[in-house]
């Protein structure tokens, strides 16, 4: 039976590293893409949280560059590597950073939107871009030296030649940095979106109460920093959704079960967990309009006017118009201008019907 373990172990190895080889260019390419597009259109990318989705994309590049590559050579040749104090060490410490590192970009995302969403008044006061600046520099200060601890405080022995994440890091680390972690962060985020949704319930009832033919300019920015909202949502649930195997396969070391079934169950765990890294771009580009047409123009080598030109241009179509101040509007806040417009014709053309009568709807005063 523990032959049969063995070659089970091996194979899934075997399979795991050609996977995970795949996995390293679509990981690199898509978030390159999402960190390009953020620094060469800024005149499209300017707000605060894409500064955080920037800094989450660079933890995703961190698992295509240090991590996938360290775990594609353990799967070939892991037992002459785990003789390797060095790359032992290398193995854990860098999963570790990236996933705290994608872990706390995430948990600054939620913090962003809550602000955003729960005190509109206070944000651009409160969320400035320097103040993100020095939150991304204090939060990557914090992950780089999670990577460095288990170099200087581990349990790694020579002699018994066993590379494991619970033996040769210390119990403390192993265990805040992996369950304690991931629960605090998923508790904490859990209550400011479910806090986002509610309020955001009570704001649309709000406006079907007043009855409301025409979006203000509050309402518009409220829907989007709402949508916004709402994507980063969707990134937080599948981040955790791909990292739950993983959290379950760690506790079965404490069953009674063969050590080599257990694992090639946390390898594949694993592999799952770091796919998630090949997600997020994919969201971005189904959630919104803009991260599409910036991928198009870096693949296309567009020049940065004929950028500009392209991204009005789509607007244009999508919305039939620019703002008054002649500048490009976002494509959700053109698409809501279109719909108020539309709203507004219909308005006038039942008043004309009704000789310009009001039809029974109370009028208001603020």
């Amino acid at each position: 039976m523990s032959d049969n373990f063995t070659e089970l172990r091996n194979q899934t190895n075997f399979v795991l590293g050609i996977l995970s080889s795949t996995l390293i260019p679509i990981v690199l390419v898509g978030n390159l893409l999402v960190i390009i597009s953020l620094v060469k259109f800024k005149f499209r990318f300017r707000n605060v949280t894409n500064l955080f989705i920037g800094s989450l994309s660079s933890a995703d590049c961190l698992v295509a560059v240090l991590t996938l590559p360290m775990y594609v050579a353990f799967y070939f040749d892991g037992e002459r590597l785990a003789r390797n104090k060095f790359l032992c060490l290398s193995k854990y410490s860098s999963v570790v950073c990236s996933m705290s590192a994608s872990l706390t970009s995430l948990v600054a995302i939620a913090v962003d939107r809550y602000i955003a969403i729960i005190h509109p008044l206070k944000y651009s006061v409160l969320m400035t871009r320097k103040r993100a600046f020095w939150i991304i520099f204090f939060l990557w200060l914090y992950n780089v030296s999670l990577f460095v601890f288990p170099f200087v405080v581990n349990n790694y022995d020579l002699e018994e030649q066993a590379c494991d994440f619970f033996k040769v890091l210390p119990k403390v680390y192993s265990m805040s940095t992996t369950f304690g972690a991931i629960f605090v962060c998923l508790t904490s985020t859990l209550y400011m979106y479910i806090r986002i949704f509610i309020v955001a319930q009570k704001h649309k009832k709000r406006i079907i109460q007043y009855k409301k033919t025409v979006k203000s300019s509050s309402n518009r920015k409220f829907d989007k920093e709402t949508k916004s909202a709402k994507m980063m949502a969707i990134v937080l649930f599948l981040f955790f959704a791909f990292w739950i195997p993983f959290m379950v396969a760690g506790p079965l070391k404490y069953l009674n079960l063969e050590r080599n079934l257990i694992e090639a169950i946390k390898s594949i765990a694993l592999f799952i967990a770091m796919c998630n890294s090949a997600v997020n771009p994919i969201v971005y580009c189904w959630m919104r309009q803009d991260f599409p047409l910036a991928f198009k123009a870096i693949i296309m080598c567009y020049s940065r006017k004929k950028s500009e030109e392209h991204f009005r241009d789509i607007s244009v179509i999508s919305s039939g118009k620019e703002n008054k101040n002649g500048q490009l509007e976002s494509m959700e806040e053109a698409k809501d201008t279109s719909q108020d417009e539309t709203k507004n014709l219909g308005s006038s053309s039942q008043l004309s019907q009704n000789g310009g009568m009001s039809t029974g709807t109370p009028r208001i005063q603020l």
